[in-house]
């Protein structure tokens, strides 16, 4: 299984273990951009302080990213799954808009099926903010507006 192999799948990941450790090292994960070498980084800090704070269980930063992303295909189903069903109020349209995004996934980019890259974390946080939002939609008010727009 590609999940627990020791070395990089691709370039990216070796790019977010180097962050999160550095991090992790009390280094700043975002360097001057008026030197070399040139490295920006261009994700924000939550994925690499969230896969550094749970590398402590596990002992690696990368087989965490590699597990947080594998839970992040599903943490998406789901919010998808309860966006559809909340907004038809329906469980059946929930359910095939979830087993398309799981198909989708595993046919066409099963690259990123547990691969550490940050992207498919912050789609949990993006599908939860509509997921609220389709929710609240009735009854929105200031707080509820903050809420899904700190997501």
């Amino acid at each position: 299984m590609l999940l627990i192999q020791p070395i990089n799948l691709a370039y990216n990941e070796g790019w977010n273990v180097i962050h999160t450790t550095r991090l992790l090292n009390g280094e700043a994960p975002y360097v001057s951009l008026d030197g070399f070498p040139l490295t920006p980084v261009n994700y924000p800090p939550i994925s690499f302080i969230a896969i550094g704070a749970l590398s402590y269980f596990t002992g690696s930063v990368l087989l965490t990213g590699r597990a947080v992303a594998l839970l992040s295909v599903f943490l998406v189903g789901y919010f998808i799954y309860k966006t559809i069903s909340d907004a038809t109020r329906q469980a059946l349209p929930g359910l095939l808009g979830a087993s398309l995004w799981l198909l989708l996934m595993t046919q066409l980019a099963l690259v990123y099926v547990g691969y550490y890259d940050p992207q498919l974390f912050a789609h949990v946080f993006s599908l939860a903010a509509l997921f609220l939002y389709v929710k609240w939609m009735d009854s929105l008010t200031t707080k509820s507006i903050y809420a899904i727009a700190l997501l």
